[in-house]
């Protein structure tokens, strides 16, 4: 998201494990030194270099950059947030679905009910591009295309 090493942002797991500063204990052979599980606001990223220069972006599927919905992809330059929030993976309890509608994703509404979400999120991207590029002279298949 910023071009950087990771760990010039201070992140560099996204599961917060055992911490040598907390919970890890002399017998533990691995421990995980300590380090942000947030992408700090004042980093900046792809996406608002992009809104700079007059892209619309969006993300579609997971943000493991920050737990608390300030750190969350609409407030670190994505015009467009469908599925990023504080979890990594879908929610599932009695009200929600797992990788199935309904997803309990306040990031994502509901599709129909089991609607897989590995379906759903390309098919929100290619929504969007599709949109876009109706303001654009490039064709989708260029867009899409891997380089």
């Amino acid at each position: 998201m910023t071009g950087k090493y990771p760990v010039k942002t201070g992140i560099t797991d996204c599961i917060p494990g055992r911490q040598a500063n907390k919970s890890g204990s002399p017998t533990d052979k691995f421990i995980a030194l300590p380090f942000n599980l947030k992408l700090d606001l004042e980093v900046v990223t792809i996406a608002e270099v992009l809104r700079q220069n007059g892209y619309t972006t969006m993300i579609s599927g997971k943000w493991h950059l920050g737990g608390d919905s300030t750190y969350w992809p609409e407030n670190q330059g994505f015009d467009v947030n469908c599925g990023g929030y504080s979890k990594g993976a879908p929610v599932c309890n009695k009200k929600t679905n797992d990788y199935f509608s309904p997803y309990g994703n306040p990031r994502l509404k509901d599709g129909p009910e089991g609607e897989y979400l590995t379906d759903r999120q390309p098919d929100e991207a290619i929504k969007f591009i599709r949109k876009k590029q109706k303001k654009t002279v490039l064709p989708l298949s260029l867009i899409l295309r891997s380089p």
